[in-house]
């Protein structure tokens, strides 16, 4: 916690926000908390347990809807052990949905179970989010939360011409979590053209 307190402090100071990365305890979640503020970023809001957003009975904690009543931002940040197809689930279907789609990727979890940022997007296309939505998940939102609106994340004259170029194809798809389950999907997003600053990457 002291290092938490040593980063709110800094962030402060540089008038940035505070992104803070949960995982195992100690400290829990629910310690970590109360040090965001308006614009911060929380990450991993979709994991298992522990320190998950959901009760045992498998209602939203009410720490998680003070998160949002206070603005601080929620990022999915799927990694190798942060994502949870019944947590995604049970939270969606109480209309919680993290403001920003993002991948953990790293090299324990690049050939499973993230693989890139176009299969994290088309498990929420599988889950009900749309196309639109995910999309501006992964863009547009976390453009805003770090200051870059009309820079990055969009598609405007002037912007950085960092541009992703997806097929979204239809058939039947599996997709797995942290925890090995699977779910069967229709919809998969997959990349065919990169540019980084307006070249082909």
């Amino acid at each position: 916690m002291a290092a938490l307190w040593l980063a709110r402090e800094a962030a402060d100071a540089i008038g940035k926000p505070l992104m803070v990365h949960t995982a195992y305890p100690p400290p829990t979640r629910w310690e970590i908390l109360p040090a965001l503020r308006a614009g911060d970023i929380v990450i991993h809001i979709f994991r298992g347990e522990p320190g998950s957003i959901l009760t045992r009975e498998g209602k939203i904690r009410p720490e998680v809807y003070a998160l949002q009543e206070r603005q601080v931002i929620t990022d999915l940040g799927h990694g190798v052990g942060s994502f949870t197809f019944k947590t995604a689930r049970q939270a969606l279907a109480q209309g919680f949905r993290p403001d920003i789609l993002s991948t953990d990727i790293h090299r324990l979890n690049f050939n499973g179970p993230v693989y890139d940022l176009p299969t994290t997007l088309s498990k929420f296309l599988n889950l009900g989010l749309s196309l639109e939505e995910v999309i501006t998940m992964a863009t547009l939102h976390p453009a805003r939360a770090i200051g870059y609106e009309g820079k990055l994340g969009t598609l405007k004259p002037g912007a950085v011409a960092d541009v992703a170029v997806f097929e979204l194809q239809r058939g039947a798809f599996e997709f797995r979590d942290v925890d090995g389950s699977v779910m069967t999907g229709t919809q998969k997003l997959v990349s065919t053209l990169t540019l980084c600053g307006g070249k082909v990457l």
